[in-house]
């Protein structure tokens, strides 16, 4: 998933699988592809917009046992120069997104994967440029 920031706000996308809420851009990683790369490439595909394996800062990296498989999840930080940026959302996949507040997201309205990221960019905003 990307943690994308522009002028202090964070963008986000709604899946029409996603139960309403709020989630990161992002996705699976093709065979071979490392995970900056995938990460790009997700962003591209369900945005529009460009980034930069270069660009990006890893927030986190976990590995969760789902269904019997091994699971790696790394999220990522980027900041771009204007939300204004036109996002393209790609259909069927995602159905909205949008630039929001963070202090707008909580458990009522974004997947706990934006909580957690998000909650990781704020201790560490001091840090990523």
């Amino acid at each position: 998933r990307v943690h994308i920031v522009s002028e202090g706000k964070v963008l986000v996308v709604r899946g029409w699988i996603s139960a309403g809420k709020w989630g990161l851009p992002g996705g699976g990683l093709h065979r071979g592809e490392d995970p900056p790369t995938g990460a790009c490439r997700e962003v591209r595909e369900e945005t529009g917009l460009r980034v930069t394996p270069e660009q990006l800062q890893q927030l986190t990296h976990s590995v969760q046992n789902q269904y019997g498989v091994k699971l790696h999840y790394t999220s990522f930080f980027v900041r771009i120069q204007s939300p204004k940026t036109t996002v393209k959302i790609r259909r069927p996949e995602l159905i909205e997104g949008a630039f929001v507040d963070p202090q707008s997201l909580s458990q009522k309205n974004a997947e706990q994967h934006v909580l957690d990221t998000l909650a990781v960019w704020q201790q560490k905003r001091g840090l990523l440029q």
